[in-house]
């Protein structure tokens, strides 16, 4: 085979993997489907990012509608699964608390497949060229690279709400002494006024 031909082919087949990067607008109930095989491994890595009330509760079912993984008021988790049976998968998000609906915005990974696999064009046996070692050593790297990226975009997301609600408390906090400070100077400079002020009835 030619191996610039062989460069192509390799470099389009790379990735076996199925990645969903999902970031999406969550006000009640949210649901996606996904179709998967017997026996394949699975993560799920989700975060709400922004919000008045930055926590969500999540289920995952599968196609018997047996639901195996259930949390409640979560601001972060990864889960790793192995499918059991073939069929469509169903991840759901509710950030419905007190009757109330809460605005988030959450962020979603969810991966179908084990990260990092690679298409072999030709028989295991066969050692790799130095071009195929390169592209399997750059697509790891990258893979790595995502994970990062991932992790600290939620993790400055979680910092950012943290930081503006901190940004929000101080200002409310500060508006109120200064409102307190010019509230005082004017009662102090009343009743100074009153000392020195002399009535028509005394004079």
């Amino acid at each position: 085979m030619n191996p610039l031909l062989n460069l192509i082919v390799l470099l389009s087949l790379c990735g076996l993997t199925l990645s969903r990067h999902v970031q999406f607008y969550l006000n009640g109930y949210e649901c996606f489907y996904q179709e998967i095989f017997a026996k394949t491994k699975c993560s799920l890595e989700y975060a709400p990012i922004s919000g008045s009330k930055p926590h969500v509760d999540v289920t995952v079912e599968d196609p018997n509608q047996y639901v195996f993984y259930r949390k409640s008021q979560q601001e972060y988790d990864y889960f790793h699964f192995e499918t059991n049976v073939t069929g469509t998968y169903r991840v759901c998000f509710s950030n419905i608390y007190d009757l109330m609906m809460y605005d988030n915005v959450i962020y979603m990974d969810f991966v179908v497949g084990e990260e990092g696999k690679m298409v072999r064009l030709r028989d295991g046996q066969t050692p790799m060229t130095q071009v195929e070692t390169s592209i399997v050593n750059i697509y790891d790297a990258m893979k790595v690279v995502e994970l990062y990226q991932n992790h600290h975009r939620i993790r400055e997301a979680n910092g950012r709400i943290v930081a503006q609600s901190l940004h929000d408390k101080v200002m409310a906090w500060s508006l109120s002494q200064a409102g307190a400070i010019v509230l005082m100077g004017c009662i102090q400079v009343y009743i100074l006024r009153q000392f020195f002020t002399a009535r028509k009835d005394e004079i």
